[in-house]
């Protein structure tokens, strides 16, 4: 990464600031791009979870169970998006796809060996939240640094060893977040077809355990979250590896080069 290219200011941010940064990022840089990668990449998976339930008479807690085990994996397609628009101006649903086609084998060992550990620290729940963090920057260990899928997990645990109460604290926003567009896309999906057009509850509700709209919402929310996590990925490279500091010297660099 030429970090002097950077689209968006590298400096220190607070948490708060990295969430901001998320919402805008989405809305000014991804727009029409993350729109379509959504249609391609999400969509489908609302459609077959909605027919595994229909035609396979599938209960609701296994349609959860899959959408989240292949969540994290599709989040990463919005991880290679929201690196590649931080230094470049356009990019292609193409171009995502086949960057992510050649790390998707070492992205998918290294997501399921850690949700093996994850699965272990949920024996003592108490340190469930610790081994979460120290996999929390995975996908982009493996995607946008190119650790393999063993290295990336010690790779992805020195990312974060000294911020760890920062990358607890993007946990809990991570929650919230997918939490509140959940929520929002069940009230707006249910006033629409329940209270305007009057035809009930056809596509489920969360009396059910789930529904049509609540999918969405969820899928819908590994925009957001693929987008944070990097942002915060970025936030954490910077402090400890003084990426803002070398931005300032190629600055300087660059006007006493003018001035000569």
């Amino acid at each position: 990464m030429n970090i002097e290219q950077a689209r968006v200011e590298i400096r220190q941010r607070s948490l708060l600031e990295v969430v901001d940064l998320a919402f805008r990022y989405v809305v000014d840089l991804g727009g029409r791009l993350y729109l379509k990668l959504w249609l391609v990449y999400c969509l489908p998976w609302v459609v077959a979870l909605y027919a595994c339930a229909r035609l396979l008479e599938l209960s609701w807690w296994w349609l959860w169970l899959i959408a989240v085990c292949v969540g994290q994996a599709v989040q990463a397609v919005f991880t290679v998006a929201a690196g590649r628009l931080m230094f470049q101006r356009t990019t292609s649903v193409r171009e995502v796809t086949s960057q992510l086609g050649s790390r998707l084998g070492a992205l998918l060992g290294a997501l399921l060996l850690s949700r093996v550990l994850l699965l272990l620290s949920s024996l003592v729940l108490i340190i469930t939240p610790f081994v979460w963090a120290r996999f929390a920057f995975l996908p982009e260990a493996v995607l946008l640094e190119g650790a393999s899928s063993t290295k990336s997990l010690g790779r992805a645990g020195r990312i974060v060893q000294h911020d760890l109460g920062f990358t607890l604290g993007l946990g809990l926003w991570l929650t919230v977040l997918t939490a509140c567009v959940m929520v929002a896309s069940e009230v707006l999906g249910q006033a629409l077809v329940r209270d305007v057009l009057q035809l009930g509850e056809p596509l489920g509700s969360y009396r059910d355990g789930g529904s049509v709209f609540l999918l969405l919402g969820y899928t819908a929310s590994w925009v957001m979250s693929g987008t944070l996590r990097f942002l915060a990925y970025i936030n954490v490279r910077t402090r400890w590896d003084g990426w803002d500091v070398q931005v300032r010297f190629m600055a300087l660099r660059a006007q006493l080069k003018e001035a000569r």
